[in-house]
């Protein structure tokens, strides 16, 4: 028995709604990962592309609160050690698998061309400024904003950038 007062082999009690959102936002997700390859076979409009992965990324956000509510309710419920449960185990997979196709999904999206705007504010490297040996020199670097941009020879503009991506 553990601090619950749960035997081992006794099945611990989900939240119904919480699990039928999960079960949704899951449905939901592989319908708009259809539609989002179907979209870029067809070579869609970014504007188009961009909808699709922001209401991809709104239902795996909904996905990943509901099974991580979960998880926490059981592991709470359950108590040490949090591997007694056979639920819990399978809600951690879940989050687990959730947040693995977030990340999945994030990378796609930013190897999808076009749909992640560029930054425009300038990168300012660690490379070395002078006749010094790279991040030994304790000395402050000049400004990035005094000086403008491919001045120094270090950073990426990213304006050029994206000019090469809008070809």
């Amino acid at each position: 028995m553990n601090r619950r007062g749960l035997f081992r082999s006794q099945k611990v009690p989900v939240d119904e709604r919480l699990a039928s959102h999960y079960t949704s936002a899951m449905r939901e997700i592989s319908r708009l990962g259809d539609q989002l390859v179907e979209a870029q076979a067809r070579n869609a409009s970014v504007a188009e592309r961009r909808e699709i992965h922001a209401r991809l990324e709104h239902e795996l956000g909904r996905a990943v609160a509901a099974a991580s509510a979960i998880h926490q309710e059981l592991f709470d419920a359950v108590g040490a050690p949090h591997r007694s449960s056979p639920e819990l185990v399978m809600w951690r997979r879940r989050l687990g698998d959730v947040l693995t196709v977030r990340v999945h999904h994030e990378l796609r999206q930013m190897d999808d061309g076009g749909v992640i705007p560029p930054s425009q504010k300038r990168i300012s490297t660690r490379a070395a400024y002078g006749p010094h040996q790279a991040g030994m020199d304790f000395a402050d670097p000049p400004d990035a904003a005094a000086v403008p941009p491919g001045a120094r020879g270090e950073g990426v503009d990213i304006s050029d950038v994206d000019t090469v991506v809008q070809r």
